[in-house]
């Protein structure tokens, strides 16, 4: 399905664009942390390629529902809400995940129709993501909330909570 094009939500406002700046002027500084932090390593290589490094499974008819945890921690705490979606009829979950603590549970996790580290939080990434995913709606939890993320849905007029 062609979702349509909000172009008035990408361009947002003066903190939009200061952030957009920072996103794009850290890369280079956190690549140097990682240097000497195996977490963060693990989370760049693992976000590197965004969504084409995605594991999708086959497509269908049905409604997917994008739900994004930041961590082990969080995923525990939506096991259940995971759970009751996959038992839901016409619906298929997707995972997102930051954290290298949750790559192994969610890659082990039986039923998710798509994950994979959230992509990078810039825009033209999160627009890309979501496209190919194509959610009816994104559920994030708890605080791990990305702008650029939440831009990118509203562009794309995917609901977001």
């Amino acid at each position: 399905m062609r979702r349509r094009f909000n172009r008035s939500v990408v361009h947002g406002g003066f903190w939009y664009r200061v952030y957009d700046l920072v996103c794009l002027l850290s890369p280079l500084p956190v690549r140097l942390i990682s240097l000497f932090n195996r977490k963060l390593a693990r989370a760049l290589k693992g976000k590197r390629g965004g969504a084409d490094r995605w594991e999708i499974g086959m497509g269908d008819e049905r409604r997917c529902v994008l739900l994004h945890v930041a961590s082990y921690g969080e995923l525990e705490g939506v096991l259940p809400l995971i759970d009751r979606l996959q038992n839901t009829a016409g619906l298929r979950v997707a995972l997102s995940f930051s954290s290298p603590s949750a790559e192994k549970a969610v890659l082990s996790l039986p039923g998710i129709w798509a994950r994979g580290y959230l992509p990078y939080d810039q825009l033209y990434r999160q627009l890309r993501f979501l496209a190919r995913i194509d959610p009816s709606v994104v559920l994030i939890s708890k605080h791990d909330i990305w702008p650029n993320m939440i831009r990118a849905a509203r562009a794309l007029e995917i609901p977001a909570f």
